[in-house]
């Protein structure tokens, strides 16, 4: 069906939202640039805490106060995308989309047009999606005297919601929306309520104006069966006639469910929409509970491989990929293959990935997937703060993949006030492959006021090739170098079940944590936890050497010391270390806990950039290394 606009002679009133700032402003003449550094922090001046110059896994960090940052009562971002020309949009509650534009600091709002109260509810601005330079559509979920899906559009260099641009759920025949993608050849939308709805999206006319038409629903065959927010994706290689997409699914009859994943396809000469998968688990079970895992958050990459996170409860599993082939992808092929009549329900099956990374079982469950097309990076944003990157190569059996440095942002020292929480949501990846993705803080207090919010953007190239780290050229002075923080991004393939390829990172991660109490991992004098390097299975490091730059002003001499741990059952762990022409052994058993080891031996560095390792030899592996770190004599 085609709908009519929203606007003409109807009555609109705009919400106009009281703003309350927690904390003192900056002068009133004053004006913030923008720093650059490898990761920046945006937000309200005098709101960044205890954050510092360096995060705790290691990379430089710069807090960059925002001219007119600002989140009424009410208010807080979710979902973000960023325009062609480098403007950041954030999808956020109370009807507002927050304009963020890196090249002049300054940050304005779009409030959208609603008829309800000042006192009524206020719904979420729940997806974002760039249509071109000038145009982004939005979604708003739950439905009510306000639209639910419309286009801001660029006029005079300010983005607004034109009236002629917003439409009703009740114009549009759909309850709210949770989610907006394109499929890549027809160009049709996919809006998500409790079905996949297709839409035309036809426009710009003379008057800037759009208008959508419904070309096709699909709602799942069996009525318990929900579809996840945010876990509708596209397939960027489709083909006409072929246009894929992957949703996640759960049942609502069951608490205890986990998530499924189904594949389907649209055609765009009849608009119909088919299943080409079954509903699927990725046949992984907990080593503890025996229980089966369920998948979590999904994206495609630009070569059309589907990564999937997978969950048990609150615990990370494996990061699945499933390559795509010139036959097609393992979803749609075999046992996973959907088997039954047009418009029946198939039955749940496992369906194991060509290849599983090990490394996203020992780090936190995941907010989102991001692919990054031109360099081949797929980002997951953890739900602690936390970044995990890896970069693929290559094509079916012959995928290669590169592990990113884990990062992590530091949010635990922000200032909010207690049982307040942060959260995050996906985000987009920029021209210059910059990510950025907001921290979002929510409060269950009634009336919290005005609460700060944050935007982060961060440098993805440092994650593959980090700068050198800097030590002191003054005698007493120390800088720690973060042990996950290396060159060494490689992986190493090795034969899994089930025709299973597993993807063992050589500078394997884990959480650092702060428990036991003072003597956890994470209590290392760095703002925030950070991680460990160790190995997939927790016995501590097996692997081979891990590399470090390191820069020298001027030449000195250095004492270095590890902050390490190692097994109750390990005696004789040993790090070596060797750079330029010397070679330095460290015993570093811990009996359990975590200890500062020093070496026995100082370095005499020249001035200049070098290039350290740290190994383990045979038969004295099995330590556990947070950092490391050279004080100047």
């Amino acid at each position: 069906m085609t709908v009519r606009r929203w606007g003409g002679g109807a009555t609109v009133a705009v919400m106009v939202l009281a703003m309350i700032s927690a904390e003192a402003s900056p002068p009133a003449k004053q004006r913030w640039s923008r720093p650059e550094s490898t990761v920046v922090v945006h937000g309200r001046y005098r709101s960044f805490g205890a954050l510092g110059a360096v995060l705790p896994s290691g990379q430089e960090q710069a807090l960059a106060p925002v001219n007119g940052w600002s989140f009424p009562p009410g208010a807080r971002p979710g979902r973000t995308v960023v325009a062609p020309d480098g403007t950041v949009l954030m999808a956020c509650t109370a009807l507002m989309i927050g304009v963020y534009d890196p090249h002049t600091n300054d940050f304005t709002d779009v409030r959208l047009p609603t008829s309800a109260g000042p006192h009524e509810a206020q719904p979420t601005v729940t997806d974002l999606l760039v249509l071109s330079a000038e145009a982004v559509a939005f979604t708003v979920s739950p439905a009510g005297p306000w639209p639910v899906f419309g286009v801001l559009t660029k006029t005079g260099g300010v983005w607004r919601a034109l009236p002629g641009n917003t439409f009703t759920g009740a114009q549009l025949g759909t309850e709210g929306l949770q989610g907006l993608q394109r499929l890549p050849v027809s160009g049709d939308l996919l809006l998500t309520d409790r079905a996949v709805n297709v839409v035309k999206l036809r426009g710009p006319d003379s008057s800037g104006h759009y208008l959508p038409e419904i070309r096709a629903r699909h709602r799942y065959p069996l009525a318990q069966m929900s579809i996840s927010p945010g876990t509708v994706r596209v397939d960027p290689t489709g083909v006409a006639g072929d246009e894929r997409f992957v949703m996640g699914l759960r049942d609502l009859a069951d608490r205890k469910s986990v998530q499924l994943l189904q594949e389907f396809k649209y055609d765009q000469r009849d608009g119909s929409v088919a299943a080409v998968s079954a509903p699927l688990l990725p046949g992984l079970f907990h080593r503890d509970t025996g229980r089966a895992y369920g998948f979590d958050r999904v994206t495609y990459d630009g070569s059309g491989n589907l990564w999937a996170t997978t969950r048990h409860d609150r615990e990370s599993g494996r990061l699945a990929v499933y390559a795509r082939t010139a036959s097609g992808r393992r979803t749609s092929s075999g046992a996973c293959a959907f088997g039954r009549s047009k418009g029946e329900q198939d039955t749940v099956r496992p369906c194991r990935a060509d290849y599983e990374l090990l490394q996203a079982q020992d780090l936190g469950t995941s907010s989102g997937l991001i692919a990054d097309a031109a360099t081949g990076t797929v980002v997951s944003i953890l739900e602690n703060g936390q970044v995990m990157a890896f970069r693929v190569q290559g094509a079916g059996p012959e995928m290669t993949f590169t592990a990113g440095n884990p990062l992590d942002i530091g949010r635990k020292v922000l200032p909010i006030a207690r049982g307040d929480f942060l959260e995050h949501q996906v985000g987009a990846i920029d021209s210059g492959l910059r990510l950025w993705f907001p921290v979002i803080h929510s409060s269950p207090r009634l009336s919290p006021g005005s609460l700060d919010q944050w935007l982060i953007s961060i440098d993805l190239a440092d994650l593959f090739a980090p700068k050198p780290v800097r030590l002191p050229s003054t005698p007493g002075q120390v800088v720690t170098v973060q042990a996950e923080r290396s060159l060494t991004t490689g992986t190493e393939r090795r034969k899994g079940a089930a025709g299973v390829t597993e993807v063992d990172s050589l500078n394997y991660a884990g959480a650092c944590s702060d428990f036991p109490r003072l003597i956890g991992c994470g209590y290392d004098q760095a703002a925030g936890d950070g991680f460990v390097v160790t190995d997939d299975v927790g016995y501590g490091h097996l692997g081979g050497p891990l590399s470090y730059l390191v820069e020298v002003a001027s030449a000195g001499t250095y004492r270095l010391s590890y902050q390490a741990g190692t097994l109750d059952v390990i005696d004789n762990a040993v790090i070596d270390l060797t750079i330029l022409d010397r070679f330095v052994e460290t015993p570093v058993n811990s009996d359990g806990g975590w200890r500062a080891f020093q070496s026995k031996e100082d370095l005499v560095l020249p001035a200049g950039t070098h290039l350290l390792t740290l190994s383990a030899p045979p038969g004295k592996r099995g330590w556990f290394l947070n950092s490391f770190s050279f004080q100047r004599l």
